[in-house]
């Protein structure tokens, strides 16, 4: 960029495509971190079905975990099927006896063999978890790089 000092103020050569620059970048910005937070999402759900498939009675159901994905955040869920059992072989269920007990909203590491029978999500973030943190980072930057290769 060049400063051009003319008789009634100065202009800045560049400044219009710099500012163009700019104002692309802050569209972009949040379809790049929500892209990473896909990524991961996605690759949690597939450990998440594979622990629902090896799991008596629970592997027709491994299909109903999906990832969804935001800017601030990579999440799992089940989608809501006819089948009206889906949530309880799942998770558990309070007092439906055909199913095993509820694990409560959320999952606490160390569950144990009761968290990890009746709860293929929770172990499946908590397995991933380490792997998600060390590798955050460089993901992003390299989203980054790929979208602003300038």
């Amino acid at each position: 960029m060049a400063v051009d000092a003319g008789r009634f103020g100065a202009g800045i050569e560049g400044l219009r495509d710099f500012i163009s620059d700019l104002r692309a970048v802050d569209r972009e910005l949040p379809r790049v971190v929500t892209r990473v937070h896909r990524e991961f999402a996605t690759e949690v759900r597939d450990t998440a079905r594979g622990i629902a498939n090896r799991m008596p009675g629970k592997h027709r159901f491994a299909a109903l975990i999906d990832a969804s994905a935001s800017q601030r955040s990579g999440d799992l869920r089940y989608r809501a099927t006819d089948h009206d059992a889906a949530a309880g072989w799942l998770f558990g269920a309070k007092k439906h006896r055909q199913f095993l007990r509820w694990v409560g909203n959320r999952h606490q590491k160390g569950y144990g063999d009761f968290g990890s029978r009746v709860h293929a999500i929770g172990p499946a973030i908590e397995k991933e978890t380490p792997r998600i943190v060390d590798q955050y980072h460089d993901r992003v930057v390299a989203a980054f790089r790929k979208a602003f290769p300038k």
